[in-house]
């Protein structure tokens, strides 16, 4: 007696329909090479963006499937990714490919740095970019990855003499599922970083509990960990956040970090030293 057929669930026929819709697209872009891939996927990127300002869900879908064939074709994929079911679990083994990138990431990524915003410019909808972003007034520096990998929104802080939104001692942060606008809006007339502020903001007022904050708790600096290394205490000091910003070219002298206005100090007093550390009273 043949054995029935287990139903598929919801998420795994649209998962079935979402790769082939993707292979169709693949089929149709495989022999392009590396220079239509990108104009390709540029044209996708402007008409996926202006689907997101219109608030167009439905039709920024194929602009994404688009890019995401064009990703496939780059990495050559000759075989995907599958698995086996055994009695002592499963085997997985990834996808099989004839290209010059290590992995469907890389070549993400490199498509990605092909279509990058200007460095501190608000980049479209999907398209990766650098920029400032002010959240309950901390200037962050953050980097949106878009449709092309990486794990979501990634900040660090501009300025280490203010207030700034950490509980764990360190200058930054991260935020998932930005790169494929989970938080989608209806509304439409959003732009990125203003998308960005409204989900950091309103997660910055949940106490993680269900329950919302008045206002966001900020820490003030130094930020860091106080440790111990033999007799000497070393206390939370700003130098390694500085120190990592070298060599970093949006921190040179044309970078548009570099050139940012100063903000007057909330609360400390800071001068700079003749060695470049800051000086902190508290």
């Amino acid at each position: 007696m043949a054995k029935k057929a287990t139903k598929k669930q919801p998420w795994q026929i649209e998962a079935e329909e979402h790769r082939r819709e993707i292979e169709e697209n693949v089929a149709m872009l495989r022999d392009g090479s590396n220079e239509y891939l990108v104009q390709i996927a540029s044209e996708a990127l402007e008409q996926y963006h202006h689907a997101m300002m219109r608030g167009d869900k439905a039709g920024r879908r194929p602009y994404d499937l688009v890019i995401e064939a064009c990703i496939d074709v780059l990495y050559r994929i000759t075989e995907h990714g599958r698995s086996e079911e055994h009695e002592n679990g499963g085997r997985l083994w990834p996808p099989r490919s004839r290209s010059r990138f290590d992995c469907w990431i890389s070549a993400s990524q490199w498509l990605g740095e092909q279509l990058a915003a200007i460095p501190g410019e608000v980049p479209m909808h999907g398209q990766p970019g650098r920029f400032v972003l002010t959240v309950h007034g901390c200037r962050t520096d953050v980097r949106y990855p878009g449709l092309f990998g990486g794990p979501g929104l990634d900040g660090r802080v501009i300025d280490l003499d203010r207030p700034f939104f950490s509980e764990t001692g360190y200058r930054s942060f991260m935020i998932g599922g930005i790169a494929h606008e989970r938080y989608f809006t209806d509304e439409g007339e959003m732009e990125v970083d203003e998308l960005c502020r409204i989900v950091m903001e309103s997660s910055l007022l949940s106490d993680g509990n269900g329950k919302r904050l008045a206002e966001p708790k900020l820490h003030k600096p130094p930020f860091g960990l106080t440790f111990h290394q033999g007799k000497e205490t070393h206390r939370p000091s700003p130098q390694e956040m500085i120190d990592s910003r070298k060599g970093d070219p949006a921190w040179g002298k044309r970078g548009f970090l570099a050139n940012l206005p100063r903000l007057t100090p909330s609360g400390v007093a800071v001068r700079m030293e003749k060695s470049g550390q800051f000086a902190m009273a508290f």
